[in-house]
């Protein structure tokens, strides 16, 4: 199971471009071509709407330095408010549930 950005979205552009925490970013069809391609079976594959702690963002990277003036106004909120957990539908993440068949964990070969 992985669970990664959705590059293809533009929720996906917008709030998870992170250099410093992601190496590669996938649209769809490319997580399923890279799990093909190591011998995966992609069972199911998705875009899902993420749960995000709202007044927590003052901590988060998503917070980038362009919107780094809002952090202590968020930190605020933070402690005045608690945790704001909301489920944004913003369809900016990808979910895949991959298998790899018994032969390839003990042989190693491609089907």
């Amino acid at each position: 199971m992985i669970s990664t950005p959705d590059i293809a979205a533009w929720s996906g552009r917008l709030l998870q471009v992170k250099p410093d925490e992601h190496l590669f970013y996938f649209s769809p069809p490319t997580l399923a071509t890279l799990l093909r391609a190591a011998a995966f079976r992609v069972e199911f594959l998705e875009s899902f709407d993420r749960h995000r702690n709202l007044t927590a963002l003052g901590d988060s990277t998503t917070l980038s330095s362009a919107l780094g003036v809002l952090r202590p106004l968020v930190r605020l909120a933070r402690r005045a408010a608690g945790d704001l957990v909301v489920r944004l539908p913003l369809r900016e993440n990808l979910l895949a549930l991959a298998v790899k068949d018994q032969a390839e964990w003990t042989t190693g070969a491609s089907s």
